[in-house]
């Protein structure tokens, strides 16, 4: 046996059988450079949009990712509960927002002097409201929070019920699930 010499009984090297008519041609270009070849890749895998379509394909990623986000955080049970306290009962504080644009109003005429006084005072009268709303409000939540859900944290709860209630009912998101007046 001859480790680099051809052997005495080695069969004979018989010819490829021609390509049968089903395969394919030659191409007819030359082969691509390997920056060419790599362009057209990353053409196909990033596509060049015009800057509208980039910024309307980025919008709507963001707003799909942020309702991703929010449907998390919103259906915690400490959240859904601060909402149905909220929704469930009339709020000083849904009312606050056009009353302090009147008194707004009110302050910037000149003529009526008296009535703005007034008025500021009225303004006055009515943060105190709210301020007292929010704090039976906060009361009723962790009352009601202690035997539904115990031990969650109320972290940040005051805040958001203080938000959800200084909104006009039909604003809020996620929208209201009880109707005025429902027991919880």
């Amino acid at each position: 046996m001859g480790l680099f010499k051809s052997s005495k009984n080695s069969t004979p090297v018989t010819p490829e059988p021609p390509a049968s008519p089903g395969q394919a041609a030659r191409k007819d270009r030359p082969t691509p450079s390997r920056r060419e070849a790599e362009a057209a890749r990353m053409a196909r895998l990033h596509p060049e949009l015009d800057p509208k379509k980039a910024k309307q394909i980025n919008r709507e990623a963001t707003d799909q990712r942020r309702r991703a986000q929010m449907t998390a955080v919103d259906n915690l049970p400490e959240r859904a509960l601060m909402r149905d306290v909220v929704d469930s009962r009339f709020n000083v504080g849904e009312i606050a927002l056009p009353l302090m644009l009147v008194v707004l109003l009110l302050v910037m005429i000149p003529a009526l002097r008296t009535i703005a006084d007034m008025s500021l005072y009225f303004m006055w009268g009515i943060l105190a409201l709210i301020i007292t709303d929010i704090m039976l409000m906060w009361t009723r939540y962790k009352r009601l929070a202690a035997e539904r859900i115990p031990g969650r944290p109320l972290k940040g709860m005051m805040f958001y019920g203080w938000n959800r209630q200084m909104s006009i009912r039909r604003w809020r998101i996620p929208a209201p699930r009880v109707k005025r007046g429902d027991k919880i």
